[in-house]
């Protein structure tokens, strides 16, 4: 089970929203992350920059990459924890 955490925007100012699925590989987690990734809103800014994260995160192969992605974000923000 994946819990994430995303805050669009300043984190201090936003209430993050919070996603929950499970996925047995990464190709099925960015599948599940990105039906849900749809519904999340944010500001102008962070909206402009949600197209440009998805076609990055469509063509990332791991979860590693998939991190640094929201790292070099300017606003979007990322928690991810992996439960059993």
């Amino acid at each position: 089970m994946y819990t994430l955490k995303i805050t669009a925007g300043s984190r201090l100012l936003n209430a993050p929203t919070i996603l929950s699925f499970t996925a047995d590989n990464y190709s099925e987690f960015k599948i599940r992350f990105l039906k849900r990734f749809g519904n999340v809103g944010g500001s102008n800014s962070a909206m402009a920059e949600k197209r440009k994260l998805k076609e990055k995160i469509k063509e990332s192969y791991c979860m590693n990459g998939f991190k640094q992605i929201f790292f070099e974000s300017n606003y979007w923000h990322l928690d991810i924890k992996k439960t059993n």
